[in-house]
């Protein structure tokens, strides 16, 4: 996008994240959650109550796999 002089929005890095954990890439939506940070964007509250959900299912399993 960037590439094409068409840097991202709040929005649309909110709807990648959304995107990414709902098709269970969440290493990928974790890591574009820090960039969007680091750039100065912030999660909306959907997109952070998903991020939340995330990582208390993979704390959840980890218990299980220790």
């Amino acid at each position: 996008m960037e590439e094409r002089g068409c840097p991202p929005k709040n929005c649309t890095y909110n709807t990648i994240i959304r995107g990414l954990v709902n098709n269970n890439e969440k290493s990928r939506a974790m890591k574009l959650n820090w960039k969007m940070v680091e750039r100065g964007f912030s999660t909306d509250a959907s997109t952070e109550e998903l991020i939340v959900d995330q990582k208390r299912i993979m704390a959840f399993i980890d218990t299980f796999e220790s």
